[in-house]
């Protein structure tokens, strides 16, 4: 990653400050900021965006290296300022930018990116996808009939393991689609053989179709 300097090394005392302004390149990724001690030191960098409000700060005690990452939005300036909290110490400021030429990719440490950093506006519609999920499975939405009393249920594409998510009733002959609060007092709650789900209701449910949500027993 291209380093460029922003704040040369400048020696501040206690209640001393040193500041920059100016919107950071599109690509910047991180402010580094590092302090080298001269007495025993506290130093606080806060970063802050054109509206005064702080969308970044960190402090560095005695000698050390600190990161902030910049969440850049459209052209807004930004304000980096660096005080001295006790002591005195030596303090740079550099932007972290670009991109490491042979891989295309830059790597962060997770502790560079704040919570709630990564918002909707950073990621495109449509690009994430199952499989960007990991092990993430489409649930399988099937149907069949109840039956009289409890037992087995014929439904084709389960799988022992898969988990029951939702379930809706419809009455066969037609009619408005109800969902179905199941407590495994009538249907259970993981597939426990193939190809069927088991009714652990007594009751009479031969004149509903149900359609069941479930979820992949690999997922």
């Amino acid at each position: 990653m291209a380093v460029t300097n922003r704040i040369a090394s400048t020696l501040l005392s206690l209640g001393g400050t040193t500041s920059v302004v100016g919107p950071p390149a599109q690509e910047t990724l991180a402010l580094q900021l590092t302090v080298v001690q001269v007495t025993t030191s506290l130093a606080r960098l806060v970063v802050l965006d054109s509206n005064s409000r702080i969308v970044g700060s960190a402090i560095v005690a005695g000698t050390g290296i600190t990161q902030i990452l910049i969440d850049h939005i459209g052209t807004q300036s930004i304000t980096a300022r660096i005080e001295c909290l006790k002591g005195s110490c030596l303090v740079q400021l550099d932007e972290i930018s670009g991109l490491p030429a042979s891989t295309g990719e830059a790597t962060l440490n997770l502790a560079d990116i704040a919570d709630g950093f990564l918002t909707t506006i950073k990621i495109g519609a449509g690009a994430v996808t199952p499989a960007k999920m990991g092990t993430f499975t489409a649930l399988k939405c099937l149907s069949a009939a109840g039956r009289v009393g409890a037992g087995a249920i014929n439904l084709v594409g389960t799988v022992v393991g898969d988990r029951l998510v939702a379930v809706f009733g419809e009455a066969t002959a037609g009619g408005a689609l109800l969902a179905v609060v199941n407590d495994a007092s009538i249907f259970e709650a993981t597939v426990t053989v193939n190809g069927q789900i088991q009714q652990t209701s007594v009751g009479n449910l031969a004149a509903n179709t149900y359609v069941f949500l479930l979820a992949p027993a690999a997922a």
